[in-house]
């Protein structure tokens, strides 16, 4: 496909308008899909199995490819904590979690340098092992020519399934995460103002950064404040629970239910995390495998994909992170 159609799918997907056709960019996007059907709205399974439209599902994949690339998770309140690295088949993914605690300054005598050196990019190196994510997908390919399945709906739907997995699995590791070797004591009992202020004061003494909050909606209401401004009132109103305690940003993460019906995080703890730790590590390997099946090989006529994502996701926090565990 060529660079243009591709940033024209991008910005369709996206909703803003495009520098690359005139006019709507769906409707751009159906006629190059009926265009490579021999401009025809409807589907002739003998030209297909004869091989007279090839790029008819080749336009379809580049679609499907371009929803997984762009997918929602820009628009994450996560998306700063996440660093992503794309690598090749075969590829070593590896990711370095740095040391975020301070230097400790000695007091000497004159002509002593006989200290305790300390590593200036401390931390360790963390190794992700990628495996295969897929969907198997179909659709009346007819419905999409003749309009009435719009193809950002279509591929949407692919890129949000993933994206929901993605943070799922963010969320099951945040939820078994162990906190024994933390440096910062992790807090426990009840939800008090100045249980979690202390605990911020001693993320933000470790590392000299600003921190914020993390936690489902549920946990972060467990915590009121002794002052109370309009605004946090209208967040309560709008959100659900103040997205600012005593100073501090408050991130809700978004809870997700586990094939057992009940809600993979905990409701009972929430996270304090130095400002620009970024504790997601993503690495995608390949490219995505879109495979077409085709609508003649199909006794019910229908276009069938399996779309295969390879990838690794892991939650891997500096031990400088502050957690609160609450009854």
């Amino acid at each position: 496909m060529e660079a243009n159609f591709r940033k024209l799918c991008i910005d369709a997907y996206r909703g803003v308008p495009t520098a690359f056709a005139e006019g709507n960019p769906t409707d751009v996007i159906v006629n190059r899909i009926k265009e490579a059907n021999n401009g025809s709205t409807t589907i002739d399974y003998k030209a297909i199995r004869d091989g007279k439209c090839p790029e008819l599902f080749a336009v379809i994949e580049e679609l499907i490819d371009v929803a997984l690339d762009v997918t929602a998770l820009d628009n994450s309140p996560l998306a700063d904590m996440i660093e992503t690295k794309n690598g090749e088949w075969g590829d070593k993914p590896e990711f370095l979690v740095s040391d975020n605690s301070l230097l400790t300054v000695d007091v000497v005598a004159n002509g002593t340098q006989g200290i305790r050196r300390q590593r200036l990019i401390g931390g360790q190196k963390v190794t992700l092992t990628p495996v295969n994510k897929a969907i198997k997908i179909y659709e009346e390919l007819i419905l999409i020519l003749s309009g009435r399945i719009d193809w950002v709906e279509f591929v949407n739907r692919v890129a949000k399934s993933f994206e929901r997995e993605f943070y799922a699995s963010v969320a099951k590791q945040l939820n078994n995460l162990s906190t024994a070797r933390f440096t910062i004591p992790s807090s426990s009992g009840t939800a008090t103002e100045t249980g979690l202020l202390n605990l911020i004061e001693k993320v933000e003494a470790a590392t000299g950064k600003t921190a914020y909050v993390l936690g489902t909606r549920t946990a972060l209401r467990n915590f009121s404040m002794s002052q109370i401004a309009e605004t946090v009132k209208d967040d309560y109103y709008d959100v659900g629970y103040s997205q600012s305690f005593n100073g501090t940003p408050c991130i809700r993460l978004k809870n997700y239910l586990g094939a057992d019906g009940n809600f993979v995080l905990s409701d009972k703890r929430v996270y304090v995390i130095a400002g620009d730790d970024k504790f997601i590590k993503h690495y995608i390997e390949g490219e995505p495998i879109v495979i077409a099946r085709d609508a003649a090989d199909n006794a019910d006529l229908t276009q069938e994909y399996t779309v295969i994502r390879r990838e690794g996701i892991a939650v891997v926090v500096s031990d400088t992170m502050g957690v609160y565990n609450f009854t």
